[in-house]
Parts: structure tokens; C-alpha cells; sequence
């Protein structure tokens, strides 16, 4: 390898090319000069040429300018490398650089002769010329073109700023009437919200007034029902069926106030309501402390009425009439949305039929009660008997009649007053209402006189219990203004249908048993017998 390099960059075994001119100093430092200055202007060529074609890289022979440059940069090498020679023989390189020369050079030539009909197609100077004045007709056509352009452009300037400012104030009216427009459809849209929030109320105020309507309407059935009820237990059975059917309460109850005790004491229930609710004080319910619906808003939702034993949901409606708290519609578990004010109507509602209806029995049992004795009173007895006759025949049962007479009441009266007498009359109907039994009528027939209806009492049975009734009046005891009064009784006594085909009839005969015992003595019972007969059972020992 080194031989190889050694015999193509040393020469060895070569004479430089000095030897040949004799080593004449002037003449070897002209050759350097001559070859060095051809070297550098050979250099500078590819240089120029390299430069035009980055300037113009447009230039369709640019590839031949490239060859040609790379051709003289290799002639430019081989003057360096014959300088050079002169002190070392290094033929070999500058010989191969004359071939590389060589075929740069023949390249070129083929390149060039391929070129020659695109060179011979570039216009001749008189072709330019032509070219150029057409170029130049062409370019004053142009221009005036141009002018012309330019003066249409000017128009069609002068007709866009005005189009533009006809547009401007197009869109300025379009703006306006668009705002106007926006104002009208805002105004519609605030008329129709209006309109809209009007109807919903409308209809919400429709709706309600169809429901109190139809509150109205469920409230006048039931006070239609009240107004017919002739006893308080039919009033409490029309509402505690009006709670459980319209008001949808799952249970509950109607308490009433009793007259003893003033307890709220359960009249009507339904549902599943404890044992332990039946009776309460009064204050354990707020409703009725409070005398106003509990719980009437969402603040005493957590104040549970002490009466109510569970968690369980409710609603208290105080009975109040004539200034009077009569008692209460507990509701347990209400289903339907009531408003407060309804449960308070048929509250109220409720309340006056209650009113109305205590006053009516108020009223009637002024007329059948005597107001002395409290007793039955002789009007009721005309009735009763009628009754007692219809009962004993339907039920086949026969019906015991007693007739009483205070003995010796006129003495009383005479001797200590009629308030004394009054006395005695009340104290003896005491006596007599405490051996009645259910079923039978007590009534003050008149003055000293009693009468007393056993409902399905034999005449034996009615004899024995006529028998206890007198030795008990002997054992009362009356203190007035410091003196014992002591009372006895006469009894006549009968039954039905024994003694006569009708009630009216037996009372007839008891009455004349009664007016036996007291021709006989007074202080003993007699009875009617078979026929009619009169029969003394007992009498004073």
C-alpha cells in the first residue's frame, strides 16, 4: 500500500520536471508564476460560475455551467500540479488528473452538443428586437388597459363607498327596526309570561275553588246529616265516617267532655286507636289547651299531644260551640291534603250540630223530665207505654207496672215547708233511681205519686222488687233543720198482659191497687190479682 502511494505522490526513480530547463532560475520562478496566476484565474471561473447559478438558479443550462465549472477547476489543478512537478516528480497524479480532465471535458462536449438545438432556439438579436417592440405594444395595450381598469375601479370604488354607505345606513334603519322589533317581541314575551303566570294562577285559583266546591258540597252532606241526627251518637257516627271516608284518615277518633270529671272521653273511633286513648284530661291535648288546630304549621310538627301513645302522625281539631270547648276530631294518618282552614269548618260545622243537637235534647228532656225528681214526667209516660206494649208483644215478654204514693206527704209539707217536701221528693226519686235496672222506666205520675215501668218483670218479680223498693224507703233517713223525717210507701202493683189487653189498662189497675194499700193502712204493697181482684202481699209489721 505504501509502495503504491510512494510511486504515485514521491515519483520515485523519476527526474522532477526542473531537469529539464536546466534549473535556470528565472526561468523555473516564470513558470511558477505563469502557472500559479493561470491556476488561480482557472480557480476563480467555477467560483463565478457556482455563484450564477445560485443567483439564477432559473437558467435552463445551469447543469452544462456546473460541468464546465467542475472541467476548468480540474485544469486549474493540473497547472498547480505541473508547479509542483518541478521539485517532485509526481506524474502518475497529474497524469490521472489530465484523464479526470479528459472525461470532464468530453462529458461537457456531449452535454454540449445536446444542447446546441436549445441554444440555436434562443432568438437571434433581431428576434429580441422584434420580440421587444411587441412586448412593448403589448405593454402600452396594458396599460391603457390598465388605465382603463383603473378608472372602472375608480367607479366601481365610487359606487362601492356609495353602496357602502347606502348599506351603512340600510343596516343602521335595519338596526333600529330590529331593536324596535326586539323591544316589541320583549315586550309580547313579558305580556305572554304575564299572561301565562295570570292563567296558571287562574287555574290554580279555579282548581282550589273546585276543591273548596267540592269541600263545600262534602261539608253541606254532612251537616245535612248532623241536622238529622237525633242523638250524639249518631252525630259521632256521621263524622268519624266523614273523617275515615273524605278526610282519608286511617284512624281516629271523636271525644266529647264529659259533664263529670270534664275528661275527653271517646264517643266514636275507627281504625286502630290504643285502648289507652279512650279517656284523657283535656290538657294533655294542645288542640283542646290551646282551643286552635295542633298541629297547625310545620313549627309544632314535634309537639306530639301527650294523649297519642305513638310516633304516629295526627292532626287535632278542637269542637268548640257557643263559646264552649265540646270536645275533639282526632285525626291519625291523614291520606289526603286538607287545608287547615277545612278542618276547622267541619270542626265548627260539627260543633254547632252539636250545639244544636244538645239544646234539642236539652229542650226535650225538659219536657220529659220532671225538674224537680229528674225523673220521667207523665208526658213521657203516655209514650213509654205505647213503646213498653209494642216491645212485651213483639218479644212475647210480659211487662211489670208499680205505682207508688209517698205516705202522709201532706203532713210533711204542712208541717215543715215546701222545701222540705221538695227535698223529700228529690231524695225519694234518688232512692227509687237506684234500684232500677236497664230497660226500665221511672216517672213521677203526679204530686207524691210514682210510677215505674219493669221491662220483662212477671208480677211475682215485680211484687218482690216492690217489696225491697218499700222496705228500703222505711230505712231512709232525712235530717232537716236538726229533725229525722222517716218515710213509708204505698205500692200498687200489676202486669202486663195479665191485667188487661193493653198497658193503659194495667196502669189502671196497679193505680187502683195502689189506692187499696193506702185505704188499708199505707207502708204495704198490693197486688193486682187474677181478674182484676185485689190481693195485699205485704204490709207494715
Amino acid at each position: 500500500m505504501l509502495d503504491w502511494l510512494s510511486q504515485y505522490f514521491v515519483g520515485a526513480g523519476m527526474l522532477p520536471e526542473g531537469y529539464e530547463i536546466a534549473w535556470s532560475a528565472e526561468l523555473v520562478w516564470l513558470f511558477v508564476l505563469a502557472n500559479t496566476l493561470t491556476g488561480i484565474a482557472y480557480f476563480s471561473i467555477p467560483l463565478a460560475l457556482v455563484t450564477i447559478t445560485k443567483i439564477r438558479g432559473d437558467l435552463r443550462f445551469n447543469r452544462l455551467v456546473l460541468m464546465f465549472a467542475a472541467f476548468i477547476l480540474t485544469c486549474g489543478s493540473i497547472f498547480f500540479l505541473d508547479t509542483l512537478a518541478i521539485w517532485h516528480p509526481i506524474y502518475w497524479v497529474d497524469v490521472w488528473l489530465r484523464v479526470f480532465s479528459a472525461l470532464l471535458s468530453l462529458f461537457t462536449a456531449i452535454m454540449l452538443w445536446r444542447l446546441i438545438p436549445s441554444i440555436v432556439a434562443i432568438p437571434s438579436p433581431s428576434q429580441l428586437g422584434e420580440a421587444n417592440l411587441k412586448l412593448s405594444e403589448e405593454i402600452a395595450a396594458r396599460k391603457d388597459k390598465e388605465a382603463a381598469l383603473e378608472a372602472r375601479e375608480e367607479e366601481l370604488r365610487e359606487l362601492s363607498a356609495n353602496l357602502e354607505r347606502k348599506v351603512a345606513e340600510r343596516t343602521t334603519e335595519l338596526e333600529e327596526a330590529n331593536r324596535r322589533l326586539q323591544r316589541e317581541m320583549s315586550e309580547r314575551q313579558q305580556m305572554q309570561n304575564e299572561l301565562q303566570i295570570s292563567n296558571r294562577k287562574l287555574e290554580e285559583a279555579l282548581r282550589q275553588q273546585a276543591v273548596r266546591s267540592n269541600e263545600m258540597d262534602q261539608l253541606n252532606k254532612m251537616g245535612d246529616l248532623m241536622q238529622s241526627c237525633v242523638s250524639v251518637q249518631e252525630l259521632s257516627q256521621v263524622l268519624a265516617n266523614f273523617s275515615a271516608g273524605y278526610l282519608e284518615a286511617q284512624s281516629g277518633g271523636i271525644y266529647l267532655i264529659e259533664d263529670e270529671g270534664g275528661l275527653a272521653a271517646l264517643e266514636t273511633g275507627w281504625g286502630a286507636l290504643p285502648e289507652a286513648e279512650r279517656i284523657f284530661p283535656p290538657n294533655n291535648c294542645w288542640a283542646l289547651r290551646r282551643g286552635q288546630q295542633h298541629p297547625a304549621d310545620r313549627m309544632q310538627q314535634n309537639l306530639r299531644c301527650q294523649h297519642v301513645s305513638d310516633d304516629s302522625e295526627h292532626v287535632c281539631v278542637p269542637l268548640i260551640g257557643s263559646g264552649e270547648t265540646l270536645g275533639l276530631l282526632h285525626l291519625r294518618k291523614l291520606r289526603g291534603q286538607h287545608d287547615p282552614a277545612f278542618l276547622d269548618g267541619v270542626a265548627k260545622r260539627a260543633a254547632l250540630a252539636l250545639v244544636s243537637l244538645k239544646a234539642r235534647e236539652a229542650l226535650f228532656n225538659e219536657a220529659i223530665h220532671d225538674p224537680l225528681t229528674g225523673l220521667y214526667n207523665r208526658r213521657y209516660l203516655d209514650g213509654a207505654l205505647e213503646e213498653a206494649e209494642r216491645r212485651s208483644r213483639r218479644s212475647n215478654r210480659s211487662v211489670g207496672v208499680m205505682m207508688l204514693d209517698i205516705d202522709h206527704f201532706k203532713s210533711v209539707n204542712d208541717r215543715y215547708g215546701h222545701d222540705v217536701g221538695d227535698e223529700v221528693l228529690r231524695e225519694f226519686a234518688k232512692q227509687l233511681r237506684s234500684v232500677l235496672r236497664s230497660g226500665d222506666v221511672a216517672c213521677r205520675y203526679g204530686g207524691e205519686e210514682f210510677t215505674v215501668l219493669l221491662t220483662g218483670a212477671s208480677l211475682a218479680a215485680t211484687r218482690l222488687r216492690g217489696e225491697q223498693f218499700r222496705q228500703s224507703v222505711e230505712k231512709m233517713q232525712i235530717l232537716q233543720r236538726g229533725q229525722q223525717i222517716r218515710l213509708t210507701t204505698s205500692i200498687g202493683i200489676a202486669a202486663f198482659p195479665q191485667h188487661g189487653d193493653h198497658l193503659e189498662d194495667v196502669l189502671r189497675n196497679a193505680d187502683t191497687a195502689l189506692y187499696q194499700a193506702k185505704h188499708a193502712g199505707r207502708n204495704r204493697l198490693v197486688a193486682c190479682g187474677g181478674g182484676g181482684n185485689l190481693i195485699a202481699v205485704s204490709e207494715e209489721e
